[in-house]
């Protein structure tokens, strides 16, 4: 392990960047040891405890980082878990972009292992059981306790507690730079998380910690990486046919009481998988849990499908996901709910399968070959399993990861457009639930992006949808992708630097848009309505200054020149919408004082004026009516065949009156503006 570099030695390195003004980061200094698979690890230190160890992990930024548990494991009270002090954005120097950073304490021992592929420590039987697996199991009651999962339970991500490695205990390392599970190995995640994209993963709790402690004891028993040689997809297949146990022993001597506990532990129905008091009776005296043999889940008529005979419901839900074109119901889908009523016994999955045939007929799908019916069915036949869409395969949880990792694929990104129209995360929801406890309100959360996806113009489509679900996904507007902004504050600080080239074109597009109609606390959404108005140009100016006005106020940034000036060349519309000479030629000769402050909230208040434009707007109508009138009494006065001096005479004052009229009511909406 690296010894902490003294604080005088980085100052003359370079400038800290601060996070939360308690914590200074040195991105010059990095600490390779430390390093997680997407987070690079550099020199940290508190503003208020210089001598306080520390170190922060700088997030991939194109990896959602774990934002659901930062706020549960910051600080949390369990000693055997790397301690997570603080969180944030920061400028980062070495890239000139911004950056999610995390501060964790530094522990004080070197990693477990290094590498699956490298080497291990010796530990035997009694070492694995007394300094591995129940530490371990003592931090995992404490997780109980929270109702909070891990998550990144591997070798690699285990560190000594101490300098002095020989008889001591471990110490978990982080697991909130990439979502749930990203970084697992296939070998250390249960099979339904396997059955997931890796960014799609689920936060999960105690059975998929135990499962990955389990695999993890095995790993470090016999010295090896138990997937190597094996891809995740073929390591899946095995687990199916197999089980987990089978497929990571695969025949290999253990002691009987290891044995046993890994059986225990690696049992893949998670309803049998042992319990935190099943392990904490092993750890404590070795007592193994009394379990009776569990009732086989094979159909007694098998269901074949590509020429296979499939007798268990997940495998066949498996074998389906992994031939999307080939999956043909003759019957629309009613076969399959025969077989499941006649052959697998289970209620609930064979009211789940009509649920499933029956949205499908409601959804008007006949054809044979249809990738929403068959996804329904999936999920009808495996509970445990994720949403598997064509090349989608996601728990609900990881709806957000899995759209920020792919949003720049036009294919999955349609595929996602249409797993949420489609309301297949509702369809799993209710699977789960059973309409009941958080079924209900789960599915009333996913309808949102149903209408997100509905309603058309900027600050809607698939972009509020990414915003929505990745809280710190950073605005990939072109003007500022570079800049890897991911918050308000840091949109219009990049808006403000990149306002120089950019100058003849609004700083506005549907990213940014729907950047902030899901960041703002504000209700924007009359300014987003606005905006996407191209018909009213008037309107459409004022809805896009007013959002970013907005977003300055929350901000609190109090002056934006360069991106005041770039909105100001953009406001001809707003102010050529004035009718009345006067007040055009005033709103000319003041705005611009006004857009040299960097006050986006003042320009916008100057130029919406809603009595000045109410006014305007009443006395143009007045003087249009007016006019018309005049209109037409010049058209009589030349029409007349017989002048009568008398007649022309009244025609004369009345038309001279009106004039006068007409100027007096310029005057007036003229003073009234003056006073505005």
């Amino acid at each position: 392990m690296s010894s902490p570099a003294p604080l005088a030695a980085l100052q003359d390195e370079g400038e800290p960047v601060m996070l939360n003004n308690k914590f200074g980061i040195w991105p010059d200094a990095p600490l390779p040891l430390l390093s997680s698979p997407n987070a690079e690890a550099f020199v940290a230190k508190s503003k208020v405890n210089q001598a306080h160890n520390l170190f922060a992990l700088a997030c991939d930024p194109e990896i959602q980082p774990r934002i659901s548990a930062l706020e549960q494991f910051k600080e949390l009270p369990i000693l055997g878990n790397l301690r997570l002090l603080d969180w944030g954005v920061v400028p980062w120097t070495e890239t000139g972009d911004n950056r999610f950073v995390v501060i964790y304490e530094r522990p004080l021992g070197q990693r477990l292992v290094t590498d699956l592929d490298g080497e291990y420590p010796d530990i035997g039987e009694d070492a694995l059981r007394a300094r591995i697996i129940a530490p371990i199991c003592g931090i995992l009651k404490e997780f109980d306790k929270y109702k909070i999962a891990h998550r990144n339970i591997r070798p690699t991500n285990l560190f000594f507690r101490a300098n002095d490695d020989d008889g001591c205990e471990v110490l978990l390392g982080e697991n909130t730079t990439t979502p749930p599970g990203y970084n697992q190995p296939p070998a250390f995640e249960t099979i339904e998380s396997l059955q997931a994209h890796p960014m799609g993963r689920k936060e999960g709790g105690f059975g998929e910690d135990v499962y990955a402690l389990g695999v993890t004891a095995l790993s470090l028993y016999k010295k090896i990486d138990l997937a190597k040689g094996r891809s995740a997809e073929a390591l899946l297949a095995e687990k199916l046919a197999r089980g987990s146990f089978a497929t990571l022993v695969a025949g290999v001597q253990l002691p009987v009481t290891l044995r046993e506990a890994l059986r225990g532990m690696l049992e893949d129905d998670p309803d049998k998988r042992w319990t935190l008091e099943d392990l904490v009776s092993w750890t404590d005296d070795r007592r193994l849990a009394n379990r009776p043999i569990p009732d086989s889940d094979k159909a007694q008529n098998a269901y074949r499908f590509m020429g296979k005979a499939y007798h268990q419901p997940q495998m066949l839900a498996q074998a389906m996901t992994w031939n999307w074109g080939k999956v043909l119901f003759k019957n629309k889908g009613h076969e399959i709910l025969a077989w499941s009523r006649r052959s697998l016994g289970d209620e609930v999955m064979s009211n789940n399968v009509f649920n499933a045939v029956e949205s499908s007929q409601r959804d008007g799908i006949d054809t044979p070959n249809n990738p929403l019916r068959t996804a329904r069915l999936c999920m009808a036949l495996d509970h445990n399993a994720p949403i598997r869409y064509k090349s989608i395969a996601t728990h609900l949880e990881g709806l957000g990861p899995m759209l920020a990792g792919h949003f720049n694929d036009n294919e999955k990104r349609q595929e996602m457009s249409e797993l949420f129209m489609s309301e297949l995360p509702g369809f799993r929801a209710k699977i789960m639930y059973n309409s009941e406890g958080e079924g209900p309100g789960i599915m009333r959360y996913f309808t949102r992006f149903v209408r997100h996806l509905k309603q058309k113009g900027p600050g809607f489509g698939m972009e509020r949808c990414l915003y929505d679900l990745n809280p710190v996904q950073y605005c990939r507007s072109p003007m500022i992708a570079s800049h890897k902004a991911m918050d308000v504050k840091g949109l219009l600080l990049s808006l403000e630097a990149s306002a120089a080239g950019k100058q003849s074109l609004w700083p506005f597009d549907s990213h940014i848009a729907a950047f902030l109609a899901s960041h703002l606390k504000t209700n924007v959404q009359m300014f987003i309505e606005a905006a996407a108005d191209e018909g009213n140009p008037e309107r459409s100016v004022l809805g896009k200054l007013g959002l970013l006005a907005t977003a300055q106020k929350e901000s609190g940034l109090p002056s934006l020149p360069r991106l005041s000036k770039w909105v100001g060349l953009q406001l001809a519309p707003a102010t050529a919408s004035f009718r009345h000479r006067m007040w055009r030629e005033r709103v000319e000769r003041e705005l611009p004082n006004i857009i040299a402050t960097g006050n986006m909230v003042e320009v916008y208040r100057y130029l919406a004026n809603g009595e000045a434009r109410q006014l305007d707007r009443q006395g143009f109508a007045e003087a249009v009516a007016e006019y018309n009138q005049l209109s037409a009494e010049i058209a009589f006065n030349k029409n007349l065949s017989n002048v009568d001096p008398e007649i022309i005479l009244a025609h004369g004052q009345k038309l001279a009156a009106g004039f006068s009229v007409l100027i007096a009511i310029g005057a007036i909406v003229f003073a009234v503006m003056m006073k505005a």
